[in-house]
């Protein structure tokens, strides 16, 4: 997967002022390279945060909702969503489905 967004921002289909979500425990290593790539194109980064501990899915769910209004809110375009779906720290298994019909309901 990174590998074809690496792709995507090379082929500058990411522009200045678009908008990237990703969870703000993502893993180091997409987080460096969504950053790098974030940053040569202009593209804003909003990271989600999620409460510590997590006690239901829904405030994962309710937070993620949260950042998309934010992001929309502020005039950009959120063309990707980087969601991990096991995370080690914190320990939590991410709903995926449901975050993913939160993208699709609001065109990301």
């Amino acid at each position: 997967v990174l590998q074809q967004v690496s792709w995507a921002f090379r082929e500058n289909s990411f522009q200045k002022g678009d908008v990237i979500l990703m969870l703000h425990y993502a893993y180091g290593a997409v987080r460096k390279a969504i950053q790098a790539y974030a940053g040569r194109a202009g593209a804003c980064i909003i990271e989600v945060e999620l409460p510590f501990p997590v006690r239901s899915k829904e405030e994962i769910i309710e937070n993620f909702r949260a950042a998309v209004d934010r992001g929309k809110r502020d005039g950009g375009k959120i063309r990707l969503a980087v969601i991990d779906h096991v995370s080690s720290m914190p320990s939590v298994l991410v709903p995926l489905k449901e975050l993913i019909a939160v993208c699709r309901d609001e065109g990301v």
